[in-house]
């Protein structure tokens, strides 16, 4: 719902959108079962996002204790934070 709502008022206002990125909530526990909800949601906003002229940049994995983190650094040693952060920056083009 927030994903649509954002692409149709970038849409109205005439804001240009390069994609959107997906962010994880809760850690991944393994069950098929949150692997399906993940992949459904991915698919859904897919859907919704192509309407729009909208692509995924690509997703963020959640990262635990990251209210307690001190520093972008302390950050980026989870998960593979980092290594995210530099795929997405180097999808966009030019």
């Amino acid at each position: 719902n927030h994903a649509c709502l954002t692409f149709e008022v970038a849409r109205r206002r005439g804001i240009p959108l390069a994609g959107y990125v997906l962010n994880e909530l809760s850690e991944r526990d393994g069950t098929e079962e949150q692997l399906r909800l993940l992949e459904t949601n991915r698919t859904l906003l897919r859907e919704v996002a192509t309407g729009y002229d909208v692509r995924e940049l690509g997703s963020i994995p959640f990262i635990p204790d990251i209210t307690r983190a001190t520093s972008l650094e302390a950050a980026a040693a989870s998960v593979g934070f980092a290594d995210t952060v530099r795929r997405l920056i180097e999808s966009f083009p030019g």
